[in-house]
């Protein structure tokens, strides 16, 4: 969990940029804020190399980068969809600089969700498929801005 967040309960603090190695596997804590001030995705990639580091082949988005959309950003209220609607596009646009384009995205969730901006479908996707498609990717930020969904 986001070392960022306030809870009332134990968990291991992570922040952008924190390794956790997992047997073979090495993620890495991205920030990703939009669908929350405080959202993190986590990339993948192989440990085993000699150098520790591994070629990134997966990312766990969450609720930011979704098949085709993103997620919402009016969830905490209107007040900060605009604010968060920018930090979406930038974290998206920050997955697609810094991740490798056969790098598989897995949202936890989009697919008719409440979370979704737009309707989000399919059954896989790559960082190099969304460039193509999503709107975070292919919309410059003050019309992707304009353009997200909001319930008031």
């Amino acid at each position: 969990m986001n070392a960022a967040d306030q809870v009332t309960f134990a968990r291991t603090p992570v922040a952008d940029g924190d390794v956790i190695d997992v047997g073979a596997m090495r993620l890495r804590a991205l920030a990703t804020p939009g669908h929350t001030f405080t959202h993190l995705s986590y990339a993948l990639a192989d440990s085993a190399q000699a150098d520790g580091g591994g070629t990134v082949t997966a990312v766990f988005t969450g609720g930011s980068l979704l098949y085709g959309s993103t997620g919402r950003t009016d969830l905490l209220g209107a007040r900060h969809k605009a604010e968060l609607a920018r930090a979406q596009h930038g974290s998206a646009r920050r997955l697609a600089r810094e991740l490798p384009d056969d790098a598989s995205v897995c949202p936890t969730h989009g697919f008719g969700s409440f979370c979704a901006a737009t309707q989000a479908g399919g059954t896989s996707s790559t960082i190099g498929n969304e460039k193509r498609v999503n709107p975070a990717l292919t919309m410059a930020e003050a019309e992707f801005v304009e353009t997200m969904p909001g319930r008031a």
